[in-house]
């Protein structure tokens, strides 16, 4: 039976779908941080992972999903502010792989020297 547009359906198994939404980001991200492809290529694959989420029920989430893991290979490098960097170099030295609150992975120390890098002004000494 489906639905009334007034009858709302609410998913059978919420961490469930809180587990697919978080899939589809971390595959977005994959692809758009995998080395071997181009850019052309990571945005061919991302495209179609938009179009699959498209035809699915919880489209709007998977869509945003897809979004927030990939933003960055658009959206270029921006600044990144010094405390930043040395919290999540802190949690590395405690021998973290992941944020102990919201579970994302943590940067690699490479990942956070670049950052250093980035947010650092060339005419200044160091």
């Amino acid at each position: 039976m489906n639905p009334t547009p007034t009858q709302r359906r609410e998913p059978a198994d919420v961490d469930a779908a809180l587990a697919e939404i978080r899939r589809w980001e971390t595959a977005s991200r994959l692809v758009a941080d995998d080395p071997e492809l181009t850019v052309k290529a990571k945005s061919r694959a991302l495209l179609e992972m938009a179009f699959k989420a498209r035809r699915r029920e919880d489209a709007a989430f998977l869509e945003t999903a897809i979004w927030r893991g990939c933003r960055h290979l658009f959206e270029g490098d921006r600044y990144v502010p010094t405390d930043v960097i040395e919290a999540n170099r802190r949690l590395l030295r405690r021998g973290h792989d992941r944020c102990p609150e919201c579970r994302r992975p943590l940067p690699t120390t490479a990942d956070l020297d670049r950052w250093r890098e980035l947010g650092h002004d060339l005419r200044r000494p160091a």
